[in-house]
């Protein structure tokens, strides 16, 4: 296992930067995920770190060994891409050994490694067969065990689930999961979906227009998000994002969230905020996720800390275990997750609760997260 370390990290085609001082400090054997909206320069930065590109200033260190200006061949990598890759005209078989053969391993080791990336990932019943045989989940595995057996100090992943079904995304992602388990190695891992970052990272690099915006841990990505663009990419369905005045009275801090009807809603926020004094009678944005505004919480210690909001469903959306309230809060459309069993029909009035612990704030000019 080696860890990844990039340092100031710039890319340019041209007088256009696509990458713009990325630095990323990843420990021996862990998973990062790099996420974000299409053309946000998180393929890119993968092809950088496999010697794809080149970078026009910066450093990357794989382990003690400086790679910035090693060709791909040296760097001790392995790249499972989107397209799978595969020699259609070649077994599995064929497709994996290709490679090692080039690499000039004795037949013998040549065969150890094939069997132990098949056995990996379940595939030895399908090593005679040709890609065109195989579905799209089955080609995946064997690029992936191509992969492994090359045995690499670094593993990196571009958008590898993209070409898949949901049902068999949600599969396969339990087996790169069980994959990097086995082979504790480090995984960059590029995907659009914040579903699997959340789900598979150690670390996740949020990018937006060749900047990492934040670099944490899934957990703490979700509850500390660091701006507007982080709180709102993370998370499904999204973050809600409401104009407020923070007002205060008798000392303490509080809020209006009208509804629809015109009615008030007040909310009062507790002393975590001590910077929000610095935003009395002015408008900030107020962050809740959707499932701290409920019918009902299960967890009977929290009733001390909900306040009510009174709100008109506009409509429902019904996903098994969970319905989504469209309300209007101070003329924003906003979701409410709640149980079915506390729902009512579109038009109703409803009574919900907001977690106002867990209410976040930004400055609507910076977008900046208020501590």
């Amino acid at each position: 296992m080696k860890s990844l370390i990039i340092k100031d990290l710039y890319k340019k085609y041209g007088d256009v930067e696509v990458l713009k001082g990325i630095n990323i400090s990843l420990q021996a054997g862990e998973f990062l995920v790099l996420v974000g909206p299409s053309g946000c320069g998180k393929s890119t930065l993968l092809s950088t770190i496999a010697g794809l590109e080149d970078i026009y200033k910066g450093s990357i260190s794989l382990g003690e060994v400086d790679i910035t200006n090693l060709s791909p061949k040296d760097r001790g990598l392995a790249m499972v891409f989107q397209s799978y890759a595969l020699y259609p005209s070649m077994t599995v078989r064929e497709n994996i050994e290709f490679g090692l053969k080039i690499s000039k391993y004795s037949k013998q080791e040549i065969e150890t490694r094939i069997a132990n990336s098949a056995s990996i990932l379940h595939i030895e019943d399908l090593l005679d067969r040709k890609p065109s045989q195989l579905s799209g989940g089955q080609r995946q595995r064997i690029a992936i065990a191509r992969s492994i057996s090359r045995e690499p100090d670094m593993y990196l992943f571009d958008e590898p689930l993209s070409n898949l079904d949901a049902k068999l995304r949600v599969k396969m992602r339990a087996e790169i999961k069980k994959l990097h388990k086995r082979v504790k190695k480090t995984i960059v891992y590029v995907t659009h979906d914040q579903i699997e970052a959340m789900t598979l990272a150690d670390k996740i690099a949020i990018m937006n227009k060749g900047v990492i915006q934040q670099f944490d841990s899934p957990i703490n990505m979700y509850e500390n998000p660091c701006n507007l663009f982080t709180a709102g990419f993370i998370g499904s369905p999204s973050m809600n994002f409401i104009e407020v005045v923070i007002n205060k009275e008798n000392d303490k801090l509080f809020i209006n969230l009208k509804n629809s009807n015109g009615d008030d809603n007040i909310i009062y926020v507790g002393n975590d905020f001590e910077n929000l004094d610095n935003y009395i009678g002015k408008k900030v944005i107020v962050g809740i996720r959707p499932e701290h505004i409920q019918n009902a919480f299960r967890d009977s210690s929290l009733k001390d800390k909900l306040q009510n909001v009174e709100a008109t469903i506009e409509i429902q959306e019904l996903i098994g275990s969970d319905v989504f309230l469209h309300i209007t809060l101070n003329d924003t459309e906003i979701i409410s997750r709640v149980s079915p069993n506390g729902a009512k029909d579109d038009g109703e009035s409803i009574s919900l609760h907001v977690w106002t612990k867990k209410i976040l704030f930004f400055d609507i000019d910076s977008e900046q997260r208020i501590r």
